[in-house]
């Protein structure tokens, strides 16, 4: 009996240390494969974050235009964050028509238009601008204030497909009172004006760029019979000739019964050339029908017709500032020799 018993225990023993063994290679092949696991997985992580960071750095904002205006309207573009920018423009009178031609050297004896401004990026999206201007429509001499908000900007790398901005200016006349029997103020609310615009621009390579606009212009004085409010929708375009040298046109259509041929008003159109100066200056050259420089003056007040020859050269040129505070360089900053 005791031999038999003895039998069974070396053979429990046996079966004891087989199961320990089972269990051991089982234990070891579970971690082995949570071991696989975790190595697959921090492998495809690691690769896709690889992949994300190098499309992120793919991903490049598109400038479609070079300026903040095409050349009668704003552009989508917005001044950088801390950067001043001084603006001035003179626009001479019409080259032909009733009044053009020889008698006033073809436009150059007289001035339809005369603006300043000054205009600052509070962020890269956010631009704000002041102005003064001497006015081509009825209500004229205005102070104007400007906002200009970019909500989307158009990227390449698969980002965003094109660029969108919102445009909200105020105009303040501060002409006489009463400046004939057909404008007067009778409130100091009279002499305001606003405007307010959508754009949509789109960048095609690096060369060629076109936007459209809609926009709502109110005035609280008008002649009889003229209306408020004045909707507009247009175009414009910019061609990249050189690095320096581009070319620029806009258009822009009053959706109203009033605002016609038949009733001497025309679409607003002008072409120029913009020039990039070595030190980063803009200078345009452009010819317009527009009477004046700020939406507010010359939109309700185009009666000018290209066909007619009453058209007129304009210049604008502008300096940028920038007001961005440098790192002064310290001991840190010196490498070592």
């Amino acid at each position: 009996m005791k031999s038999e018993s003895y039998k069974m225990k070396v053979v429990d023993k046996k079966v004891v240390a087989n199961d320990l063994h089972i269990f051991t290679a089982q234990k070891k092949f579970k971690q082995m494969k949570i071991f696989i696991t975790l190595s697959f997985i921090f492998l495809y992580t690691t690769t896709f974050s690889q992949d994300t960071i190098q499309a992120m750095k793919e991903v490049k904002i598109v400038q479609s235009f070079n300026d903040t205006r095409v050349v009668n309207v704003h552009s989508i573009e917005t001044l950088p964050k801390g950067v001043l920018e001084l603006r001035a423009g003179f626009l001479f009178g019409d080259i032909a028509g009733t009044n053009g031609g020889w008698s006033t050297f073809f436009g150059m004896n007289s001035i339809s238009d005369v603006v300043a401004a000054l205009e600052f990026g509070i962020t890269d999206n956010i631009m704000y601008g002041i102005s003064a201007s001497k006015g081509g429509g009825l209500v004229n001499q205005n102070i104007n204030s400007l906002l200009k908000v970019r909500l989307f900007t158009q990227k390449s790398g698969g980002g965003m497909p094109f660029g969108l901005a919102f445009m909200g200016l105020g105009s303040l006349s501060t002409m006489d009172e009463r400046n004939d029997e057909t404008i007067f103020f009778e409130k100091f609310e009279h002499r305001l004006s606003y405007h307010a615009s959508m754009i949509v621009s789109r960048n095609f390579g690096n060369r060629f760029s076109i936007q459209a606009n809609g926009a709502w212009t109110y005035r609280n004085v008008i002649p009889i019979g003229d209306e408020n409010d004045l909707f507009t929708v247009g175009g414009a375009m910019r061609w990249r000739i050189t690095n320096s040298i581009g070319v620029v046109a806009d258009g822009t259509y009053p959706i109203s019964s009033l605002k016609h041929p038949e009733n001497g008003f025309y679409p607003t159109i002008g072409a120029g050339i913009e020039i990039n100066t070595q030190k980063g200056d803009i200078i345009q050259v452009n010819v317009t029908n527009a009477p004046g420089f700020i939406e507010t003056d010359f939109l309700p007040y185009t009666t000018s017709n290209w066909l007619d020859g009453e058209f007129r050269i304009g210049f604008t040129l502008k300096k940028q500032i920038s007001l961005k505070r440098t790192k002064k360089a310290t001991p840190d900053d010196i490498p070592e020799q």
